[in-house]
């Protein structure tokens, strides 16, 4: 599969065809199965031409989830420990740390604070809630990733969903622009985009 995806991001395709299985129980509002999410996370990161510079030797992966909400963490746990199996990030090591939501300003700064390279929204956010933490990072060096679809349009920078019963990667390209987030040419070919 390595060598498969170091011939473009075409491939990303066939990972997502292939890795999608219907054994896998999908959280409430998550359309594509957490460890394929993280999987497919890998694979973009590597696309975007700031992650090795937010922090420097090594990829800061925050995993967010909401308090009280057992899908949230459910989704987070799953997402913390897919990540925890990936050897690395963009070939580079990496850390993930986990914390729960308190507000747009407090995530903002612990991303500022910890050099977050890539922030992973879990489910259970709101949409004013997304749009609230889109504002506060406008200006921010960080990579936002949605577990769940929707959260694209109004604020993520990058997310998964369906088309035609198949993984399709989501870019929010005037989120990434506001977050200082560039992604490849070849990468945006390959997802639904919004502007």
């Amino acid at each position: 599969m390595r060598q498969g995806w170091l011939l473009g991001p075409t491939c990303l395709f066939v990972v997502m065809a292939s890795a999608m299985g219907p054994r896998l129980a999908r959280a409430q509002g998550v359309d594509v199965p957490v460890p394929l999410q993280a999987s497919l996370l890998v694979k973009a990161a590597a696309f975007d031409y700031g992650l090795k510079q937010r922090g420097g030797d090594v990829v800061h992966v925050l995993v967010v989830e909401k308090a009280a909400i057992a899908d949230s963490h459910r989704v987070a746990t799953q997402m913390k420990a897919a990540l925890e199996g990936q050897t690395n990030i963009a070939g580079m090591p990496y850390d993930v740390t986990a914390m729960t939501y308190d507000g747009p300003a407090v995530l903002a700064t612990a991303c500022h604070d910890q050099h977050i390279g890539i922030a992973y929204l879990s489910s259970g956010f709101t949409r004013d809630e997304i749009q609230a933490l889109a504002v506060a990072l406008d200006g921010a060096d960080v990579l936002t990733v949605a577990a769940v679809a929707a959260d694209v349009p109004e604020g993520i920078v990058l997310g998964f969903g369906l088309a035609s019963g198949r993984p399709q990667l989501l870019a929010n390209l005037a989120q990434a622009r506001r977050q200082n987030v560039s992604l490849a040419a070849g990468l945006l070919s390959l997802a639904k985009v919004y502007r």
